[in-house]
């Protein structure tokens, strides 16, 4: 009987860590450089590029690069992220999340689900072994995410959705 309290305080463990290693990232705009990875310089031309999408499409992306995944998965981090931001209209769920985690050497393309056909998981990971990848190894950040956003944009293009509008009602002739 004594074993019972042990084994439970055990199993508690695994359940209590990733909530308090659960970093807390504020959005800071359109770029979150919290890794400091990026210049002001760079900064400013990636919120140019996606800000001008945004006016165009209205798709929003965000690049955001961070200090530690503090050992959570990518992509749960990235979902995590995605969904505590409102990344994206609500309506449509047409966000992109890049990020990017230079010390754990891990890159994610997170893509709501209306613009997956546009940016599917396979393309997305051309892009990051092509475009972004090979400028993170000479320690050029900046491009490679720069290269990633241009990708983006040129591939999905900048037409503007249609708005949804609600339904009315049928209203019955008086």
């Amino acid at each position: 009987m004594t074993k019972l309290p042990l084994l439970f305080a055990l199993l508690a463990i695994p359940f209590s860590a990733p909530a308090a290693a659960r970093p807390a990232i504020a959005l800071a705009g359109r770029v979150t450089d919290e890794a400091h990875v990026l210049d002001a310089p760079a900064k400013a031309q990636l919120n140019r590029q996606l800000a001008a999408w945004e006016a165009a499409t209205g798709h929003q992306m965000v690049v955001v690069t961070v200090r530690s995944l503090h050992g959570r998965d990518i992509k749960a981090f990235t979902t995590q992220l995605g969904t505590k931001w409102g990344v994206g209209r609500g309506q449509y769920d047409d966000g992109v999340i890049l990020l990017v985690a230079p010390v754990e050497r891990k890159v994610r393309i997170a893509v709501g689900y209306g613009l997956e056909r546009s940016l599917p998981e396979a393309w997305c990971h051309r892009v990051i072994l092509g475009e972004m990848i090979p400028r993170f190894r000479t320690g050029d950040h900046a491009g490679g995410l720069t290269a990633a956003v241009t990708a983006i944009v040129q591939h999905v293009g900048t037409t503007q959705l249609p708005v949804r509008h609600p339904a009315r009602a049928a209203v019955p002739p008086a």
